[in-house]
């Protein structure tokens, strides 16, 4: 009995349930759409063609972008699982569990009550949005791990007065800045803490800490200097573009879409994770930290409100990134830190001497993420896209091509997100497909520019093709239609098959049959004409040299 009362040994436990909630049902049942694609491609010149980054993704800011750390953190698990998508996935699920024991040492510092950092260990480990994040091969997903690390760096130094909290905050903004540039925000919290709490920092804290910043912040720095500050000039644009931007605004309804869309998302946030209702989840929230600014004075509370609030200031930008859940990134553990010193509180409230209340309350959280996972049977990727471009979905097309062409080379086209690009097929058709089949298709859509295909382009007409069109989530109707009427003009449709939201057409060419468009009205073909002289990419029955 003496060891279920050790917290490190239930903390253990925790950590080892987070990890089989997050591996349930995983092998195959993650997004691989085109920005992992094209991750996993770049990995893959890296190893095999010594192209070595020293930028990462691209951000929605042209000039900016995020940190090269993606790559070299990919690199050995591609390399050793022959690019199995689901080893990459695994390694975002070892993270995510172990920011666990973040969670932990985090409410310790804060709190130091055992109680409320098993709590807040047991609320992430039964997190639903969490599980999402676990098996989302992005960039994004360390997001809340690094940002933490920033936080109890601070902790550690402005509360705690240990001098090495500064570099290890160093080491969590650097970390932080590599999973999306967006926090470099982050640096304003060094002012803002040395002026609330007046600790004074070593010449040798310090000289480490910018030591620190200085080496995981050098791929910024050296592509600064090799292309004449493009960054820089790029932000600078930037803000010029969103000041202009908010001048032209109300100022009341300026601040009111600030706060409109700083709701939206932070309600999301807890939706997924703690209480089922939006507003009643972002009132419990604001309700506990007006408590902790008014009842509990302390220093520490004050850390965890800042800690809270960090994202608010970024809403009066616009980006992107504010319709999705990374931008609660930075947020994501002090509010469970927040809610379970809150269950704490609660337990004062006694029933025949049984903190009832507070009992209940803990367990319903725990049980409604748990919930969330049985009913969405641990496919936790409804939380970015009801529309998922699933990696099983896509073996099951790649598999249907090849079973159906019958060893016989064949051609392949994608109607895809972004349009024209075929980084997804260029991947797995070169790795998955040629593993399991030996053999590649040709590409008969555009030539790609942006990315490098994978796929061998198309040197003469092919029999079979396939047209695989991608869930339509952002591509637009007319693309699709133009591409089909090029198709019907010079091929014969032979079979429409469906692999959940992936559509298939096996199309077969013959110099006697040119196809048939006699289905097509002439105000229809007046209009797909139209559309074709502006964008005539269109085409998926291309021939390279």
């Amino acid at each position: 009995m003496k060891l279920f009362k050790n917290p490190l040994f239930l903390l253990f436990l925790i950590v080892v349930v987070a990890f089989i909630v997050r591996t349930i049902n995983l092998k195959d049942n993650i997004l691989f759409a085109y920005d992992q694609a094209r991750d996993a491609q770049r990995v893959y010149t890296m190893i095999y063609g010594g192209h070595l980054k020293i930028v990462g993704p691209e951000t929605d800011i042209p000039g900016i972008f995020n940190g090269p750390l993606l790559y070299y953190a990919l690199a050995p698990v591609y390399y050793f699982s022959h690019f199995d998508p689901n080893a990459a996935a695994l390694l975002f699920v070892f993270i995510n569990v172990g920011t666990i024991l973040l969670v932990y040492w985090a409410a310790k510092l804060l709190f130091n009550k055992n109680s409320i950092a098993l709590i807040a260990s047991l609320f992430w480990a039964f997190s639903f949005e969490q599980g999402f994040f676990a098996r989302y091969i992005s960039n994004a997903s360390p997001m809340s791990t690094a940002t933490t690390i920033f936080f109890i760096g601070l902790a550690l130094f402005f509360l705690k007065k240990k001098q090495w909290g500064l570099p290890l905050s160093a080491i969590g903004i650097a970390l932080s800045i590599h999973c999306n540039f967006y926090f470099i925000y982050l640096f304003l919290f060094y002012p803002l803490f040395f002026f609330i709490y007046k600790q004074k920092p070593t010449v040798k804290t310090v000289v480490t800490t910018i030591l620190f910043l200085g080496a995981l912040l050098s791929p910024w720095i050296i592509t600064e200097l090799k292309w004449k500050f493009v960054g820089t000039r790029s932000l600078f644009l930037y803000f010029v573009h969103q000041g202009t931007t908010a001048t032209s605004i109300n100022p009341l309804s300026f601040i009111l879409s600030i706060l409109t869309r700083y709701y939206d998302r932070v309600a999301q946030g807890i939706y997924f994770s703690f209480i089922p209702n939006k507003i009643i989840g972002f009132s419990s929230v604001a309700i506990l930290l007006l408590y902790l600014a008014f009842k509990k004075r302390l220093p520490a509370a004050l850390f965890l409100i800042f800690w809270t609030l960090n994202t608010l200031p970024l809403f009066a930008f616009k980006s992107g990134v504010h319709s999705v859940e990374v931008i609660n990134g930075s947020i994501f553990v002090p509010l469970t830190l927040l809610i379970a010193y809150g269950i704490t509180e609660l337990s004062k409230i006694k029933i025949s001497r049984v903190p009832v209340i507070s009992i209940l309350c803990a367990v319903s959280i725990i049980l409604y993420g748990f919930f969330n996972f049985i009913v969405h049977n641990f496919r936790t990727y409804v939380i970015q896209t009801s529309i998922p471009s699933l990696l099983v979905n896509e073996k099951k097309v790649i598999d249907y091509t090849y079973t159906t062409a019958q060893k016989k080379d064949f051609g392949i086209c994608s109607i895809s997100e972004p349009l024209f690009m075929n980084t997804v097929w260029s991947f797995l058709y070169s790795t998955y497909g040629k593993q399991k089949y030996g053999y590649l298709p040709y590409w008969t859509g555009q030539k790609q520019t942006l990315n490098d295909s994978f796929i061998p382009y198309a040197h003469q007409k092919y029999a079979t093709k396939f047209i695989i069109q991608e869930p339509m989530f952002g591509i637009p109707q007319w693309a699709l239609r133009s591409v089909y009427y090029i198709e019907d003009s010079q091929n014969v449709l032979i079979k429409k098959s469906t692999f959940g939201d992936f559509g298939v057409q096996q199309r077969f060419f013959t110099k006697e049959n040119g196809g048939n468009i006699d289905a097509y009205s002439e105000s229809l073909k007046n209009s797909i004409k139209e559309d074709l002289d502006k964008i005539p990419q269109l085409s998926c029955d291309n021939i390279h040299e």
